[in-house]
């Protein structure tokens, strides 16, 4: 029995740990795109993905971790220590301040790492956008044998969509970008 209760608890510590990676990992491609103006349900990374960029900043959410178990067991063993002294507080109290505080630390932590990928995947987001609108272009030829008028550079192509960088917008500005089904193009040349 003793067994299944230590499987349920690395089985919950995993989950737990896996789901704040995928949450990073989101809210980085999220950003990203958002820097576009592509809603992620156009851009559709894999879960691999996601977790892949997530794993980017598990150092920090190890970190995140640790300090709150030792602002936990600092706590709580102040509490003891006041207990010993004054035995004003139980220790359930002191336990469940200590979890209290603890939590708390985590939110203010947890959060202050999500604004940190926020503006790490909009840098990111920016210097990749200067790149491209100065390198590479791309010409598309359209299902009625037509070139799609205009400068571009190729930006991604996933199975419903193209989606084209116009390199006509002056460098430093936020992109405009040109999205095309991909049932339309007939044909596409990336430099």
């Amino acid at each position: 029995m003793d067994k299944l209760f230590r499987l349920v608890d690395v089985s919950l510590v995993t989950t737990i740990i896996s789901g704040l990676l995928y949450v990073l990992g989101y809210n980085y491609y999220l950003y990203y795109f958002s820097y576009f103006g592509i809603n992620l349900l156009v851009r559709d990374p894999e879960v691999a993905y996601i977790f892949k960029k997530g794993f980017d900043f598990s150092g920090y959410l190890l970190m995140i971790i640790f300090l709150t178990l030792l602002v936990y067991m600092v706590i709580d063993h102040s509490f003891l220590w006041i207990n010993k002294k004054i035995s004003s507080i139980t220790i359930q109290q002191g336990k469940s301040m200590a979890l209290a505080l603890s939590l708390c630390v985590f939110m203010f932590a947890f959060t202050t790492l999500l604004d940190y990928v926020q503006s790490y995947a909009e840098g990111n987001a920016r210097v990749f956008a200067t790149n491209r609108q100065t390198t590479g272009q791309a010409v598309i030829f359209l299902q009625d044998g037509k070139k799609l008028p205009g400068s571009f550079s190729f930006f991604f192509l996933n199975k419903s969509n193209v989606v084209l960088f116009n390199t006509g917008t002056p460098i430093g500005k936020k992109p405009k970008l040109t999205i095309i089904p991909s049932a339309n193009v007939s044909y596409l040349e990336v430099n």
